[in-house]
């Protein structure tokens, strides 16, 4: 996913990536496992995915 969003902009890909980080890390936080924060940090890439698709002008 970051690398489709780095298509768009390079910026959008590093934030879906920095933000999936930091999602695994409050997850550890909060006690997740390493098993369940793999899949937030997974998941949590998509968190973004229609912006791909949406003309800049809208955004």
């Amino acid at each position: 996913m970051g690398r489709a969003a780095e298509y768009r902009d390079t910026e959008t890909g590093m934030h879906v990536i920095r933000m999936s980080r930091y999602v695994k890390l409050l997850g550890l936080a909060d006690g997740m496992s390493k098993e369940e924060t793999e899949l937030l940090l997974n998941t949590a890439l998509m968190h973004d995915i229609g912006k791909i698709g949406i003309p800049d002008r809208i955004l």
